[in-house]
């Protein structure tokens, strides 16, 4: 698969929330896209196809280990009480 026929990924993040939504990608125009959205005081991450699968994957651990040590502390402090 060629550059040009390759699926890029535009996420744009609210740093006061922590909120991540997509962005859509016009080809023509993702240099303006990103600037426009970098002078709203949102941070920009442009990712290819591989890159948004690890990352998915890695969101998905770190949630998982934090329910998990949320069970367990909320496990701890039954007992002791």
């Amino acid at each position: 698969m060629s550059a040009v026929d390759e699926r890029m990924y535009m996420f744009a993040e609210d740093p006061e929330t922590g909120r991540v939504t997509e962005v859509a990608i016009d080809p023509a125009h993702r240099d303006r896209q990103v600037r426009d959205l970098r002078a709203a005081g949102l941070s920009v991450s442009i990712l290819d196809e591989d890159e948004r699968i690890r990352f998915g994957i890695l969101s998905q651990n770190l949630t998982a280990a934090h329910r998990a040590s949320t069970a367990a502390d909320a496990a701890a402090d039954e007992d002791v009480a």
